[in-house]
């Protein structure tokens, strides 16, 4: 989606997650395996979780200092989501304790108050089975331990935590229903939906 919008928003640039430069993440999913109902603690669930947080605090910086040059700038992943979807998810489920959480908050407050918000948030609503298909079909072997289970409670702190605090925040969300019928269609709907509520112009050269 962020290279499709860019690829299709005159004067923009997209700046996307660098996944798998993680060293944690590895780790992390083959803790995942051997997790039981009783026992969820990962240990690898701070030091992954920190690196993408310092990760995308040097994204904002640098997304903030670009704003000055006035172009639409598309961030894959926000500092919100690394906090009301991922570490919550890791203290809510066990696999960080409290402590860890905190440590995890003593580098994560500090740098919100330096971010600038973001002019819209688009969130893009989808089944759970289709999820699992998309994830199965990136094929990143490191993410083949994940079930439906733990891409249920991603789900629901995007529904709940992150929509909340966008909320709380003022920042607009715009919601996207995808499923297999509609996934090809849905770039162009969003990239028409943000030319018009931005007042943008679309590339010369763009596919729209």
């Amino acid at each position: 989606m962020s290279r499709y919008l860019a690829k299709n928003l005159k004067n923009s640039q997209a700046f996307e997650e660098q996944f798998s430069q993680n060293p944690h993440l590895g780790s992390f999913y083959e803790s995942l395996k051997t997790a039981t109902p009783y026992n969820k603690y990962n240990p690898h669930a701070l030091p992954v979780q920190l690196y993408f947080l310092r990760q995308r605090i040097d994204l904002e910086r640098t997304v903030d200092k670009e704003t000055s040059n006035e172009k639409v700038l598309i961030v894959d992943r926000s500092i919100f989501e690394d906090n009301c979807v991922f570490a919550i998810n890791q203290l809510e489920s066990g696999m960080m304790n409290k402590d860890e959480y905190q440590q995890y908050l003593h580098e994560f407050l500090p740098a919100l108050k330096t971010i600038r918000l973001p002019d819209l948030v688009v969130l893009l609503d989808l089944s759970l089975d289709h999820l699992l298909k998309r994830v199965r079909a990136r094929g990143r072997d490191i993410e083949n331990s994940l079930d439906k289970n733990y891409l249920e409670s991603l789900q629901n702190h995007y529904e709940r935590k992150l929509v909340d605090t966008l909320k709380e925040l003022k920042v607009p969300v715009l919601f996207v229903k995808v499923d297999e019928q509609t996934e090809k269609l849905v770039p162009k709907q969003v990239t028409d939906k943000i030319l018009e509520l931005f007042n943008l112009e679309p590339k010369s050269s763009s596919i729209l």
